[in-house]
């Protein structure tokens, strides 16, 4: 998730004793730099802290939405763990919910229902 490549690599090594030769640490170089940076910025990302405040207007609301989509959208492309991104997608639908953007809201519990089918199982 949010470290680079060599990072991981570093880690599996030294903890685990094993050089990591999974789809993400095989990528060739250049490849692996783009990658690097998009796990960079999910990461930031992930510290944004997406609390909303009674203070908070409009303008930073969709900001603060936008960020949040962007996050998901990392995770999604990135292919983090489920319960990972069904975490960003609660964050999206939240402050849909609050700005009452129901095409985002519409798109989002789509993208919610499908992971939670695929963590949980069907209906």
């Amino acid at each position: 998730g949010r470290i680079t490549s060599d990072e991981r690599k570093r880690l599996m090594k030294s903890g685990y004793g094993f050089e990591c030769q999974c789809e993400a640490c095989s990528l060739p170089s250049n490849l692996q730099e783009e990658d690097d940076i998009l796990r960079t910025e999910a990461w930031t990302l992930s510290l944004t802290g997406f609390e909303l405040s009674e203070s908070q207007e409009y303008p930073e609301l969709q900001e603060i939405l936008g960020k949040a989509m962007r996050w998901h959208f990392l995770r999604k492309h990135l292919g983090y763990k489920v319960t990972h991104q069904l975490e960003a997608a609660e964050v999206v639908w939240h402050l849909a919910m609050v700005l009452g953007d129901q095409e985002t809201l519409t798109q989002i519990s789509r993208e919610g229902q499908e992971l939670a089918s695929v963590r949980f199982g069907p209906e």
